[in-house]
Order: structure tokens, then sequence, then C-alpha cells
């Protein structure tokens, strides 16, 4: 099977992780430095404070939260705010493809709330999808604004629901990719489950133009089928 091309955020977060790994290393070697001098002891201790804030700050855009609390409330106030629960891989998406906040700090802040009831995860299908529970609620009500920017806030749920639209999308529109000699064909089904308004395949030459096709079919599939019918039939 074809490897399929690494996304931007992917490779992002592959990025993160080696330099967070390679943060820690360091932190680790730094703690065995020779502590027989004070001079050296102030030092050592500096650095590795840098270090650490350096790693835990990753992939966070200005204006984004550094805070654990921030970003427990950013959580709540999102699953509050759809109409859908949002999957775990969904609101990594969000939050980290925006630069809202550190991958490592999400994931603890994540976890704890699920810990304290705040968040409640159930597995669908294959998919860890979470929402928020009236303990969560009333944290938000209390307190987000005091603590989430109003920024942070809509761009944390303009993009849930831009991302939600593209699962509804790609539910509801299939696409099929078939291997041929030299390239891809890409088949779009236009309509639903009971009825199918049209087919449309075109060919492609590699990975890379198979996932950009989908991704502008899957922004707007209505307004290329009425694009279509309007060329046909004007």
């Amino acid at each position: 099977m074809p490897m399929i091309p690494l996304t931007a955020l992917q490779r992002a977060r592959e990025w993160h992780l080696r330099i967070w790994i390679f943060c820690r290393i360091t932190v680790i070697s730094l703690k065995h430095v020779n502590r027989s001098k004070a001079t050296a002891k102030t030092v050592q201790h500096k650095e590795v404070y840098i270090m650490e804030m350096d790693a835990w700050n990753l992939g966070v855009e200005p204006g984004g939260l550094t805070n654990k609390t921030e970003i427990k409330l950013l959580i709540c106030y999102l699953l509050k705010s759809l109409d859908a629960p949002l999957s775990k891989l969904q609101l990594s998406d969000i939050i980290q493809g925006e630069g809202l906040a550190n991958y490592f700090e999400l994931i603890q802040a994540l976890d704890e709330l699920i810990r304290d009831d705040n968040v409640r995860m159930n597995l669908e299908d294959t998919d860890e999808m979470l929402t928020v529970t009236e303990k969560g609620i009333d944290s938000v009500e209390n307190l987000e604004m005091d603590f989430l920017p109003r920024s942070v806030k809509e761009k944390a749920v303009n993009t849930a629901i831009r991302l939600q639209t593209l699962a509804r999308r790609k539910r509801e529109n299939k696409i099929d990719v078939e291997k041929v000699e030299n390239g891809f064909n890409v088949t779009f089904f236009f309509g639903d489950e009971k009825t199918q308004l049209m087919k449309l395949t075109i060919y492609v030459a590699d990975e890379i133009q198979v996932e950009t096709v989908k991704k502008n079919f899957l922004e707007d599939p209505i307004k290329l089928y009425s694009e279509i019918i309007t060329s046909l039939t004007v």
C-alpha cells in the first residue's frame, strides 16, 4: 500500500516530540553536573529551568495558553459550545493546529479533567469521544470570563466547527481511490445514502495530489456539484 504523506500538523507533532525528548535528556544530564561549586549550581539550575520552560511551550503561538488551568477551561468551554461531542484526536488537532497550547500540557490537562469527572470519554467505534459534565460546565461558567481571552475562545470554536463539518461531509460523501498505472483514479460520489446524484472520476499523478483533491472536494461538495450542473445546463 502506498505511503500517505504526513500532514503538516503530524510533522509538527513529531518534531515537537523530538525536541521535547532532547530537552528532557539535556535536563537530566544537567542535573548530574558537578555541584561542588555554588556558582556552578546557580548556572545549572537556571539552565534546567529555561530548558523545561522551552520544552513545555513548544508549538504555542503568541497569545496562546501556557497555564494548565486555562487549558482545562478551554477544553471544557469548547465541549460546552458545540452541538456534538469531539473526538480526542479532533481536540488535539484544534488546539495544536491553532497553536493554542502545547501538546504535552494538553494531554495532561485532559487526563486530569477526565480523572476529576469534568470530562467524560466514551469509545465509539474506534474513536475516543469527549463530552463535558455538569461539573465541567459549572467550572467554565464561573471562571472562563476571568481566564480565557476572547480571541482564543473564538479561534478554538471556529476551528472545531470547521473540523466537525469536514467530518460530516466525509461521512455523507464517499471518495474512492484506485491505484492505476503511473497514478491514481479518484472517484467522488455526490448524494446521500438513498440517492446518488453524480459520480465523478479524475486522474492524478501521485499521493500528494490525491490528498489535495480530496481536501478541496470536502471543503464544499455542494458548491462543486452546483458548478458542474450549471456548466452543463446553461
